[in-house]
Order: C-alpha cells, then sequence, then structure tokens
C-alpha cells in the first residue's frame, strides 16, 4: 500500500510543480515525509528551480545529499538544466562540481 501511496503523491507533486503551485508543492513533498525517493527529490528541486527559487532549489539539492541519494549525476545535471535561464548556473557549478 506504501509504494501506491508513494506513486500518487509523486503524481500529485509533479503536477502542482509543473502548474506553478510551488506552495502546494512544498505541503505535498513534506506531507510525503520519510517515503520520498528519488522522483519526489527530483521533481521539488527542479520545480523550485524552473521557477525561479534557486536558492531553495540548492538548499534542498543539499538536503537531499545529506539524505542517503548521494552521488546522482542526474540531479545534478538537471540542476544544470533548470538554473539555465535564471543565471544561477555559475554559482550552481562552482559550488557542486568539488564534489563530483
Amino acid at each position: 500500500m506504501g509504494s501506491l501511496r508513494i506513486y500518487a503523491s509523486n503524481a500529485v507533486l509533479e503536477m502542482y510543480v509543473k502548474c506553478g503551485k510551488i506552495d502546494a508543492a512544498w505541503r505535498v513533498f513534506n506531507e510525503i515525509g520519510s517515503l520520498r525517493n528519488l522522483c519526489s527529490w527530483n521533481s521539488m528541486v527542479v520545480g523550485l528551480a524552473v521557477h525561479g527559487e534557486c536558492c531553495k532549489a540548492l538548499e534542498l539539492y543539499d538536503q537531499m545529499l545529506v539524505s542517503s541519494l548521494v552521488g546522482l549525476v542526474i540531479n545534478f545535471l538537471w540542476l544544470n538544466y533548470s538554473f539555465g535561464p535564471y543565471n544561477c548556473l555559475h554559482f550552481m557549478f562552482s559550488r557542486y562540481t568539488r564534489r563530483l
């Protein structure tokens, strides 16, 4: 039953992110809690970045690295893609290339 809940929660989270409803996405992300998976983290981090919240996205990315989802290059590439339009790419690159 837990896996069905996480799939539904991730779908709702992704919907809110795509609609630009970041506050609602945060609520869903927080409600998922310990069931968060890579999809949950990616949706929230990329959603924040795409909607101009690059500092919050970087903070959340740091939390993701600490939460045992370490070394996921996919996330780094999504951040690279997402931050491009907001001129955060240089900051993000210099901050995280030391970890790779």
